[in-house]
């Protein structure tokens, strides 16, 4: 058994999201999303402790956000903790994410600890 680590409600919805990257930047969309980070499947994970800079399209809603990718899973894609989400955009995520708990019924075997 393990330890649950996870400080935050994660929810499995499928978000697109540019990572902006050199040379280019990184689409991927997500697996699942909390108001702590992100899951991202990728065919071009960052590598893990790389800080990264990402947008995630909440429906009409543009997210900025930065974070460390603090996890891979080789050929699946890789997980980023946000360090930094401004005000606006930290807000913008919480109701994003209210809207989709709503719209699930509350399941609490829908959104797992995160």
């Amino acid at each position: 058994m393990s330890i649950e680590r996870r400080q935050h409600p994660r929810f499995d919805c499928r978000l697109e999201v540019v990572v902006d990257g050199r040379p280019a930047p990184i689409r991927a969309t997500t697996r699942d999303v909390s108001i702590g980070g992100v899951f991202l499947y990728s065919d071009d994970p960052r590598p893990l402790n790389d800080a990264v800079d990402l947008t995630l399209q909440a429906e009409a809603r543009a997210i900025r956000a930065r974070g460390i990718v603090v996890h891979h899973l080789p050929d699946v894609g890789f997980g980023v903790q946000f360090i930094e989400l401004a005000d606006g955009d930290r807000e913008r995520l919480g109701t994003f994410l209210a809207d989709v708990e709503r719209r699930a019924g509350g399941d609490p075997q829908w959104a797992t600890p995160t």
